[in-house]
């Protein structure tokens, strides 16, 4: 019997949707911060990439911070290109691009933190025969988007 009600509990957590207030329909996301010496633009890539993973969730609406019910913002801290794979004469053949990030997700009306992390990663691989560093950056700006939507509407 016991078993049943674990069991039962763990269903309704996997399947129970947001996690978010119920008063929370909306979310602001001002441009984000660039702390780094790394390309123009990288910060206006992110958000609009934030941006449109909100829309195709299509959980909270985005809206201009004046109208929306809680507020997303972040500042790159870091990047990092660093070595992934190597072939047999050492050479690299492929880098890992590494974004890090600050993120803060605000209930504009309870004014509070819902969540925030001080060192959210994401990151993209790129190889050195075909690609440059821009399709790494791409890459993890595609990930930490999803990450950050997730872990907004889901809690994880």
């Amino acid at each position: 019997m016991l078993v049943v009600g674990i069991a039962a509990g763990c269903w309704y957590y996997s399947t129970s949707g947001s996690l978010l207030p119920s008063h929370i329909k909306s979310v602001a996301v001002p441009l984000f911060g660039n702390e780094t010496t790394w390309e123009y633009g990288i910060k206006e890539k992110l958000t609009d990439a934030v941006i449109d993973a909100f829309a195709g969730d299509n959980t909270l609406r985005v809206e201009s911070e004046r109208n929306a019910d809680s507020i997303l913002r972040a500042s790159i801290v870091s990047i990092k290109e660093v070595p992934f794979t190597y072939d047999q004469q050492e050479q690299v053949q492929e880098y890992k691009m590494q974004i890090f990030l600050t993120v803060r997700f605000e209930d504009v009306r309870e004014r509070k933190v819902i969540w925030e992390d001080n060192a959210m990663e994401g990151w993209g691989i790129y190889s050195t025969g075909d690609e440059e560093w821009e399709d790494g950056i791409d890459r993890a700006i595609e990930k930490l988007a999803s990450d950050i939507v997730n872990k907004t509407v889901a809690g994880w």
